[in-house]
């Protein structure tokens, strides 16, 4: 018994011991400070155990630990969950651009468009003038606005929207035969090379398109129509020192600089498809004709949590996506259930720390003729425009928010098993990094910006 305890002394003391020191790397005070007390409180557990195992009583209570020890790692090995309502996603309607916030928000430099819309949507017309009346992200007057950081965002956006001119362009004429596994293989050294951390494939479903444009004044309210098959899902990745400082302007720079990044890629990709011969256009920030997190999701890059946004396998909600469509027949990528929807079942971090309530903490709402998380965007997008930044403080809490490193992909690993394991593992993130969170404040942005520079 005394090499049991030993053994499981030596395990449990190392992986906290570990974790404490990852916490460290990771900035997350708390967590290393808990993760090396869990370490000690292993330590004096096992050993007290191994120096008193002689005595009748201590031989009684080591072996109702061990069991339970046991029962627990052999629940922690079964791998079920009760599977899944699946949707009629014929039925699904198409997403109208137009009832975008920031489409709405672009609509009030037109009043023709505008005076077309509210008149289908009598009720969105307050709400938007009442919004449209404070600073657009990045300007003056909003909470985290910076004089010499915050046109850095304008900038990038300004350039995004530039490159609207290249997401679609001359198809090569002397196209050869190309073995599409081949293309597949390239088109993910490419995206890797370039910057992305995961790229999926899967076919154009028809609740992927938008119904009608509604972002750019020029093709308002027209129909979207994409022909093309395939659809390939660029991920990359956010800074989660960044995403620490939600909801302050490092959060804002953060997302428009990987906004940019993940449009270069898909730029790049599509113009490569079409220097081989094939029809290729770019879906990026400003510019889709695409819904990228359901895509994201089919393309097996992760699933939709209860924020509405894609929970990646690897990396959680701390990702930026863009989209490439084509018509070359390239092989689907797997999809692989990692369970993260059932974890948001009942984790609700995010709702629970939402500074304005956007996020629904209740089951899944039914819109669009099936049920799926969405959130109030109306009221997230208001205070958007109040703080100045796109605040991301939901993805900041999301127990997924985790560095890709041994340890958390352990845990990820833990997590995808079973329903107990979820439990477990929820109880023990509330633990070591806390249920609420606070927001950072004016102060703490300038601490921040100090510290890097």
């Amino acid at each position: 018994m005394d090499y049991i305890n030993f053994s499981l002394l030596i395990v449990s003391s190392g992986f906290f011991l570990l974790l404490s020191i990852s916490s460290i790397f990771e900035k997350e005070k708390r967590a290393s400070l808990v993760s090396f007390l869990a370490a000690m409180t292993m330590t004096l557990l096992w050993g007290v155990l191994i120096i008193l195992h002689p005595t009748p009583l201590s031989r009684i209570i080591n072996i109702a630990i061990l069991s339970l020890t046991f029962i627990i790692l052999m629940i922690s090995m079964i791998r079920y969950f009760p599977e899944k309502s699946k949707q009629d996603i014929k039925k699904i309607m198409q997403f109208d651009e137009r009832d975008h916030m920031f489409s709405r928000m672009n609509m009030q430099r037109s009043p023709d468009n505008s005076g077309k819309y509210y008149k289908s949507k009598p009720d969105s017309k307050a709400v938007d003038k009442k919004i449209s009346n404070d600073p657009n992200l990045g300007e003056p007057g909003s909470k985290f606005y910076n004089k010499y950081y915050s046109p850095i965002v304008d900038s990038a956006f300004v350039l995004l929207d530039r490159t609207s001119k290249i997401r679609s362009g001359k198809i090569n004429n002397n196209k050869n035969d190309h073995d599409p596994v081949e293309i597949a293989k390239a088109i993910r050294w490419m995206a890797s090379y370039y910057g992305g951390i995961d790229i999926g494939i899967t076919e154009v479903k028809k609740h992927h398109l938008y119904s009608h444009h509604g972002r750019q004044e020029d093709n308002w309210g027209d129909p979207v129509i994409n022909k093309h098959k395939y659809g390939i899902v660029i991920a990359v990745k956010m800074d989660q020192d960044m995403i620490g400082q939600a909801p302050s302007l490092p959060v804002l720079l953060e997302s428009s600089k990987q906004y940019v990044e993940s449009a270069k890629i898909a730029h790049l990709i599509a113009e490569y498809i079409r220097e081989l011969g094939y029809s290729a256009i770019s879906h990026v920030d400003g510019n889709y004709d695409i819904l990228a997190v359901p895509m994201a999701k089919d393309a097996g890059l992760g699933e939709i949590g209860r924020m509405g946004i894609l929970i990646h396998r690897k990396l959680g909600p701390a990702v930026r996506l863009s989209v490439v469509t084509t018509d070359i027949p390239l092989p689907i990528s797997n999809q692989k259930d990692e369970h993260i929807e059932e974890f948001c079942n009942i984790c609700k971090k995010c709702a629970v720390n939402c500074p304005t309530g956007s996020i629904p903490k209740e089951d899944k709402p039914f819109n669009r003729n099936f049920d799926h998380w969405s959130i109030d965007q109306q009221n997230c997008y208001s205070y958007w425009r109040k703080s100045g930044t796109d605040c991301g403080f939901c993805i900041r809490v999301c127990p997924y928010t985790k560095k890709d490193t041994l340890i958390h992909r352990i845990i990820r690993g833990y997590i995808s098993r079973n329903p107990v394991n979820q439990r477990i593992a929820l109880f023990m993130d509330d633990i070591f990094y806390g249920r609420k969170f606070r927001l950072k404040t004016e102060e703490n942005q300038k601490i921040f910006f100090r510290s890097i520079l």
